[in-house]
């Protein structure tokens, strides 16, 4: 039996950046959003999980959609995570696979052979870059941990010594 033809038109719901718990991020995005500039915009939203799963993941606001999803629209649309440019579609090495059959494009309209190329590349791009990011993570996180101790080191340099001994006194309290 032939497996059924997959068609996918986004029909822009927002579902996608609505219900998604995380946004998986990978190296490639990182290298893209430092080099055009919009690292410092994202890098707030992201946090390293360590645990199973995707490295690096973009942080969804709890009580909401995605950080970047204002008025409708994906306001980092041109530079998204690799990993929204390939949804709904999925690729583990041997077969596309559906990554959100909730999806309300997929199965809708027609979709020429150029698009559904696309959609298809960009697939084995994120299974490239999650292989990629997983076997860079111990130094990335090294890094970030670096960054954060040394940024945590030079803002509490900056404060006063009124401001460090409440600091303490938060942090003796919660001993």
């Amino acid at each position: 039996m032939k497996a059924p033809k997959f068609v996918f038109n986004c029909k822009r719901t927002g579902m996608c950046c609505e219900t998604r718990d995380s946004i998986d991020v990978f190296i490639d995005d990182i290298e893209r959003w430092w080099n055009d500039g919009n690292f410092a915009k994202i890098f707030a939203d992201m946090q390293v999980v360590t645990a199973g799963g995707p490295p690096i993941k973009l942080q969804i606001k709890k009580e909401g959609p995605c950080t970047f999803r204002e008025n409708e629209r994906c306001t980092i649309y041109e530079t998204r995570p690799i990993s929204c440019q390939a949804f709904p579609l999925g690729w583990n090495s041997k077969n596309f696979i559906l990554v959100d059959e909730e999806c309300p494009g997929i199965g809708k309209g027609t979709m020429t052979s150029e698009a559904l190329e696309e959609i298809r590349n960009a697939a084995k791009v994120e299974y490239d870059a999650r292989i990629r990011t997983a076997a860079i993570l111990p130094a990335l996180h090294a890094i970030i941990l670096t960054a954060t101790m040394k940024a945590s080191e030079e803002a509490m340099s900056k404060l006063s010594d009124e401001d460090k001994e409440k600091l303490k006194k938060i942090f003796d309290s919660a001993k």
